[in-house]
Formats: structure tokens, sequence, C-alpha cells
């Protein structure tokens, strides 16, 4: 993982406010949580700039002292460095209107501005607080902005004490060097529905913001007390980082979501919070999930050490991973270093140096030198830009002189000059970056070929051993191989090992957790890029399981997507990886970890019997891939089906 050199934290809480706007109880102690997190587990330099309602006198929660933080963040900030931004507070709605006979009603909110409330005779307007971020992004850091506040204000009504609203339309002030129909513009520019305007910062670009909730929906406080309130974003926030960097999983702004959102209803039931912007960059680095590979310490022998991945995941014999402390929010004091000397389906184990102490289950591991199989072979036409690529650090490709005929894909130049990737059929692919001679940069280029043989890889794995063949069935019901943009198919996916029907009670469900089948679906699209279907990242869960003698069936939504290009059709392909015991696949994703970026897909559950039920929820005492002693080694299988999408 890429660490950054130096982390900023502006924190703002503000609990008081003055007279006319209700006060909350929970903010300042949000605001200390997050900065006690921030320091307990941050590895790298960090400077806390903190600005609450505890103290008034020296450093009130103003318009000017908070552009006074962002001004020096700005200036000090380098390139790659981290900031942290957390607001707990109220969220209003402001007119962007003087004339009190011109306020615009509930019904045509593109007359107000959404901001955050403060103390003194100004708010934050969201698109002041945009600009303040996307001028943090274009100094080259990394942001990740926290708003514990209600996203609408005023445009509902509430007088719920525990709600981070306030009750009124805030009035217009002065705007310095904007007139006041340069503001209204501002409004009315950015309007995305009939009925709600979508907010300045909801449209992040190159960094990423976590909102408490939805427009027209309330943020809330939860506890007993001021001493224990705090937001139930927040509280849940931090809750979501102690879990999921204890369990060693992916800690991408993505997973961070989905496990605040299964989270959150247990505080505030009718709380649905939203995210922004770049969603698969690693939280408090600057690398996307896509550019690292990632592991976890699943078992512990005498003085072996087991990661929770194998063969199917690309790893390799000789390997080096570096191996971290569990609970690490930062990956950047390892414990020790391993190489990787056997390699199963979906665990690889190395030996543990004597005198090593420290690991655990449940460590994360990260790859630090990386051996490739059959590499990607790419025809490069300009020699100056082949011998360019070849210095990069390696990344499976090889480049190849014209004349090879068994490349897939060729670096050509177009009609002006320029060069972009094109497949076997001389197509451009619809993602190529433009490599032009007279800038000798290679960098995006290099970083594109990474991704299309990574795509690549997946595209061809396959298992040369016939351990599950003809045990399942993966297929599109009703054979369909075209279909209209919008239109959707049906996936099944079929166990078609059998059920001894002589078994009943505990034998049964016995057989019926060592004869299921474990799925996992990715799509393959034109753009190169490699999602992860079923199962959704937000269920929480390693594969999809199947029982003996069942079908699964998957509805999926068709679309030709905008990184697809002016293309009248594109073929999808859908590639499942079954295996006889759970494993979790995650990491062959790229960025675009998931297809649907709003709601999981709908998947049926058969009811086999209660003690099934319970195996598939983790209740018994049958243990999960990831801690179990696997004795018996995988069998995996995979195979794809096609289908074409015209406009």
């Amino acid at each position: 993982m890429d660490q950054p050199q130096k982390v900023w934290a502006i924190l703002i809480g503000i609990d008081k406010y003055p007279p006319g706007i209700k006060d909350l109880e929970g903010c300042v102690n949000d605001i200390n949580n997050a900065e006690s997190v921030l320091r307990n587990n941050i590895g790298t330099p960090l400077e806390v700039l903190k600005i609450t309602t505890d103290n008034l006198k020296e450093s009130p929660p103003t318009y000017e002292n908070i552009l006074e933080k962002f001004d020096y963040v700005t200036k000090g900030v380098s390139k790659d460095d981290f900031v942290y931004f957390h607001y707990s507070g109220h969220g209003g709605r402001q007119s962007t209107s003087h004339d009190t006979q011109d306020q615009p009603s509930t019904g045509n909110p593109s007359g107000f501005i959404e901001c955050l409330v403060l103390h003194g005779h100004r708010h934050l307007e969201d698109y002041e607080l945009g600009r303040r971020f996307d001028k943090l992004a274009d100094a080259g850091a990394n942001l990740f902005a926290v708003l514990d506040c209600c996203h609408s204000g005023g445009g509902d009504r509430t007088r719920r004490q525990s709600v981070r609203q306030i009750d009124s339309i805030l009035p217009a002030h002065p705007y310095p060097g904007q007139s006041e129909e340069e503001v209204r513009q501002v409004a009315e520019t950015h309007h995305r529905a009939a009925s709600i305007r979508q907010s300045y910062w909801t449209r992040a670009r190159n960094y990423t913001v976590l909102a408490a909730c939805q427009p027209h929906h309330y943020a809330y406080e939860y506890g007993n007390g001021s001493k224990s309130r705090g937001g139930a974003l927040t509280v849940t926030l931090l809750t979501s980082l102690e879990t999921l960097r204890q369990n060693g999983q992916p800690l991408t702004y993505k997973t961070l979501f989905y496990d605040i959102r299964a989270r959150i209803g247990l505080k505030a039931a009718d709380q649905h919070p939203k995210l922004f912007g770049i969603e698969d960059r690693e939280v408090f680095s600057h690398s996307s999930f896509s550019s690292t590979r990632q592991a976890v310490i699943n078992k512990i022998g005498s003085r072996r050490v087991y990661i929770d991945q194998g063969e199917i995941h690309g790893v390799k014999r000789g390997e080096a991973w570096d191996i971290y402390p569990r609970g690490v929010l930062q990956l950047n004091a390892p414990i020790t270093t391993i190489t990787i000397d056997r390699v199963g389906a979906i665990q690889s184990s190395a030996l543990l140096a004597t005198g090593v102490t420290g690991v655990e289950c449940g460590c994360p591991a990260s790859i630090v030198s990386v051996v490739y199989g059959q590499p990607l072979l790419v025809l490069v036409e300009d020699s100056a830009l082949r011998q360019r690529l070849a210095k990069e650090p390696s990344i499976g490709v090889e480049f190849q002189e014209p004349g090879h005929i068994e490349a897939g894909y060729e670096i050509r130049a177009t009609p002006v000059g320029h060069h972009k990737v094109v497949d076997a059929s001389g197509t451009p692919l619809p993602r190529s970056p433009v490599y032009i001679p007279e800038q000798p940069s290679v960098a995006e280029m290099h970083a594109f070929l990474k991704t299309l043989a990574h795509y690549w890889r997946v595209l061809n794995l396959q298992n040369t051993s016939s351990h599950l063949h003809g045990q399942f069935g993966f297929a599109v019901k009703d054979g369909i191989a075209t279909a209209s943009h919008g239109e959707s198919i049906v996936l099944q996916l079929i166990n078609r090992r059998p059920l001894d029907p002589t078994l009943s009670g505990w034998w049964k469900a016995e057989e019926i957790t060592k004869q299921s089948l474990y799925f996992t679906v990715l799509n393959l699209r034109m753009d190169g890029t490699v999602t992860l279907l079923v199962p959704h990242v937000s269920e929480g869960k390693e594969s999809l399981v199947v029982a003996p003698g069942q079908t699964r069936d998957i509805d999926l939504d068709l679309e030709i997507l905008p990184t697809d290009g002016d293309v009248p059709e594109v073929t999808d392909i859908f590639k499942v990886i079954v295996t006889d015991q759970p494993a979790s696949f995650y990491n062959l994703a790229t960025e675009h970890a998931s297809r649907d970026t709003s709601e999981p897909i709908s998947v049926p559950f058969e009811d086999f019997n209660q003690y099934f039920d319970e195996v598939l929820a983790g209740e018994t005492t049958t243990k999960r891939a990831a801690t179990r002693d696997i004795q018996v080694e995988t069998k995996w299988q995979t195979a794809q089906v096609s289908i074409t999408v015209r406009r």
C-alpha cells in the first residue's frame, strides 16, 4: 500500500449555537472520538486542526476561522498527502435572494443553497466547500470528507432534538466579490431534479465524500446523555473502521461504506448514508484497490503461516508478502516478510522465520514482489514507446515488435500520430489513453496496460483438472445470447450434485453442507474492467452458496455504459468461479468493484432446513474458510457465457 507522507485533519464540531438555532449534544464528542482514532492509528506524521464549541473564546466555529484552516492546509499540503475533513453539526438551507418577497418555496428549491451552519455572520455554502475540496485535490492531496449533518437542511421541517437540521431557511447574506444574480446562477446551474437541487459537495470528483443521509432525510444523534451521545454516522463510521481493520478486510471507501450502511440501522433506522466520488481507493492511502494485492493471515502452524489467497487469486511460488500487525489502519511497519513456497486453490503458505513474534490470525498481508505467470503479449508499433514501456516496473506484459502473431493487443498510431491500444481486430479499446510522442510520459499508458493485463489473466483463468466437471451448471436462462440496452437476463447457478433421499435430520444437514457449491460471478467488460456481480460486496459474503440439486436465479439488467464509448453494441462476458468450500474473490475485481452501485442484486434464498440456515449464518460450530484448518484441498472450476448488448 502506498502511504501518504503526512495526514492532515480538519475537524469541526458544533454543539452550541446562537439563539434561534437549537443546540446539539454529540458533535464535539464526534470530533474528539475521531481525533482519538486518528492519533492512535496513524503511523505517518499527523497534524490535527480542530475547531469545536468547547473552545468558543479562542477559536469559534466561524466561516473565517474554518477557511483559515483550509488555506493553511492547502498551502502546506504535498502531493500524495492525505486530508481528512470531518464536520459534525447542523446542516441548513440558505436563500439566494435578499428580497424577502422573493423567497422560494420548498417546491422550487433551486433558490436554495445548502450550507454548514456556523457561528458568525456567514455560513459555509456547499459550492464554497466544494471549491475548497477541489483546491486540495488539485494540489495532489487525497481527500476524505465526512459530513455528519442533514443533507437538505430546512427542506423538511422537524422539531426533533436528535436531528441535525435547523427548522428554518437561513436568510441570504452578502457574498464578497459576487453579485446576488451570480449566486442564484450557482444554485440553478446544479439543479438535477424537479423537486431537489443536487448539492455541490455531492459532485465529488477526485476525492471522496461520505454524507450522513440522502436529500430530505435526517441525520440523527445517538446515545443517552450528553457524554455518550454522538452522530449516528460518526459512531457507526468509527465502529466500522475498528471492525474492518481487526478482521483484516480490505479497507476501501466502498467496503467501509457498505459496512456502515449495514450497521447504522441499529442506531437510526431510517437514516441512509450516501457515498460520493472515488470509492475504491484505500482509506488513509493514495493507492486504488486494484493497484495492490492484499490478503489476511487465516491459519498459523508451528512454523508455517497461511494467507487466504491461492492459485485462483493469482498467487505464485516465490512471491514475497509483508505481514502487518492486526488492527492497523495504515500498512507502513511490517512485522516480517514471507516468501510463498506452497500454493493451493484458495490459500497459500510460507515458512515463518525463527524468533518472529506478533503474527496472528487476522493480520493483513500485502504483496511486495509479484511473480507473473504467462505474460500478456502486446505489439508496440513505435520503437521509442516500446523501449520506454519496457523500462517501467513489471506488470506481467511483454512488449513485442510488429509482426508477432500471438499478441492479443497492439499499441497503434492513429492518422494524427497519436498512439492507442487496439484489440486483435484493430478496434480501439474504449478507455485506452492516448500516447503523444512529444509528451514523453508513459505513466498513464502503463497503468492502463496493468489493468488490461489483469483483465486478460482473469479471462484466461481456468483449472486444467476436471475436479468439478459435470457437477455444476452456469447458463443464461432461455439461452439468450443478444439483448437490447435496458433489458434483463437471468443467470442460473446450478448445483448438480445429488442429495441422498434416504437421509434425514442431522445426517441430511451434514450432507447438504458437504455437497454444497460456492459461486462467484465476475463481469468482464469491453472497457477492460472486471466487476464483481455475485455476491454483491454489500452482502458481506465470501461466495454464494447453492445446495445440492438446487438452482439460484440472478436477475441482471444489461446496459451500455458511458465508458463503453459511442458503439452500437458491446459484448459482456460473465465468468463464474465455483468452489467446494467458501472463498472470497473480491480482489479479482478492478477499481470498479461493483456493476450496480446502489442496491445488491436480489437473490432468492431456498429454505432447506433450520440447521443449514444456521450454517450459512455462521451460527453453528462449523467454521468458515477464513478461520478453519483446511485439511482437504479445495476443488474449483470456471465457466463463462457471453451476451451481446445492442443499443
